[in-house]
């Protein structure tokens, strides 16, 4: 990709931060200037990584396809991204025959022909961050990057009509926002937006003063880089556990003080300040989690289901994640050493607090180290478990523990085993040596 400066066209892997981009004024056509603030070469593996994190639920992120338009197959352009199109923004695969795009010289270019040309492994994308209105030029032709505004109405994230490509008081339409856009509640912000099925993007980014309200309707919110609330902004949910946000990379989250219904996350989850929700906190994917930030964890339940063997699961030293109804872990053999669950700091436990039954404590094949379950309801029995070390108030079960419960379970239903005989009245059981 080439981007157009006051000097002419450069290669983007030159073009440093900061550098001046040309664009033209939506309204008066006037050239002017605007910043690259960010770059980001995205690949077909970068991509499949991104699309795999998700593939227990909704595929938002579908395949790694290009298209040539008007026949120029010298220029392949990515699915997602942006162009100025009939004054509006809207993204590649929105295109349609009879559009109307804009050259590097602000001249009228109408769409004859989209051909889909699948990705391959020596394709990129680059995904540009643009300050002012957002606009740059690039292989002679007019884009955008890829920010959206939600605008002050009350709509749903997959209308157009909810969106704007510069403000949150601008009339749209825009978008809707997909896999790599930036979600911007800017300080003026008063809508409501409702993520009405599976959505994604990039990022979402909270400015401060915004006060309006992200309504976690159903579905799944992707984001695969950063999500950053404010104080004054609302988030709602349709139930404790009605939606969920999926964190499909290593990125920053400030919740702000905020409660998510349920968290789905893979790689290292920076965390601003406490993590809290009112479903599950899962992980189902092939790559070990890391929390970093001395910020406490709450959720209803715990799901921890790794994809491949060897996934780590690291909880922050000192810091206590506390669980209030049930615990699901799982190895991926019996007996497993596939996942671990441990500290950041060797010696140094965080606290598992599970305030749950014993029969809502599913356990099975996990490696324990520095973990203190002290503040635990019960303790925490790890069936075919791997190592513990420097762990408090868990426990390895195995297969002759589980004979043990079956033949007392027996014994309280009556059964003789083993030359003891049981019956189960209520109130207290009572045991005797049978005659043989």
């Amino acid at each position: 990709m080439n981007i157009l400066t006051p000097t002419g066209y450069i290669d983007i892997e030159q073009a440093e931060i900061g550098c001046e981009l040309v664009y033209f004024d939506l309204e008066t056509g006037e050239p002017k200037i605007n910043h690259l603030t960010g770059k980001e070469r995205v690949t077909k593996a970068d991509w499949d990584a991104l699309r795999e994190a998700r593939k227990d639920t909704e595929d938002v992120y579908g395949p790694f396809d290009f298209y040539i338009i008007n026949g120029d197959t010298e220029r392949r352009w990515f699915k997602n991204q942006n162009w100025w199109v009939n004054l509006h923004v809207s993204h590649t695969f929105d295109l349609q025959v009879g559009d109307t795009i804009y050259d590097d010289a602000d001249n009228y270019i109408i769409i004859t022909s989209i051909e889909l040309s699948p990705g391959t492994d020596e394709d990129s994308w680059w995904c540009l961050r643009v300050d002012g209105d957002h606009s740059y030029i690039a292989d002679g032709v007019t884009l955008h990057n890829a920010s959206y505004y939600a605008r002050n109405v009350t709509g749903n994230w997959s209308a157009n009509t909810s969106w704007d490509a510069a403000s949150s008081g601008g009339a749209g339409p825009a978008g809707p926002p997909v896999a790599g856009d930036t979600v911007i509640f800017d300080a003026n912000y008063t809508g409501t937006l409702t993520v009405d099925g599976a959505r994604a993007c990039a990022v979402i980014s909270c400015l401060a003063g915004a006060t309006g309200t992200l309504a976690m309707a159903s579905g799944t919110l992707t984001v695969s880089a950063g999500v950053a609330l404010a104080t004054g902004f609302h988030l709602t949910h349709a139930s404790a556990t009605s939606s969920t946000l999926a964190l499909t990379a290593s990125q920053t989250v400030d919740s702000a003080g905020l409660t998510w219904a349920n968290v789905s996350l893979r790689g290292t989850i920076t965390l601003a300040n406490p993590l809290v929700g009112t479903g599950s906190l899962d992980q189902y994917s092939s790559t070990a989690t890391i929390f970093v930030g001395a910020h406490n964890i709450t959720f209803s339940s715990w799901k921890l289901y790794p994809a491949a063997a060897g996934r780590t699961f690291t909880f922050v030293s000192s810091t206590t994640f506390t669980i209030s109804t049930d615990i699901i872990i799982s190895g991926l053999a019996v007996p497993s050493t596939n996942l671990t669950v441990n500290a950041s700091s060797p010696s140094t436990p965080f606290s598992l607090i599970y305030q749950g039954t014993a029969e809502n404590c599913k356990v099975v094949g996990v490696n324990f180290t520095d973990v203190d379950a002290s503040g635990s309801s019960i303790p925490i029995d790890n069936w075919y478990g791997g190592t513990l070390t420097r762990c408090t108030n868990i426990a390895n079960k195995t297969s002759a523990d589980l004979a043990r419960a079956a033949d007392a379970s027996k014994i309280l239903t009556g059964q003789t085993v083993g030359g003891i005989a049981g019956s189960a009245p209520a109130g207290k059981p009572e045991f005797k040596r049978s005659t043989i």
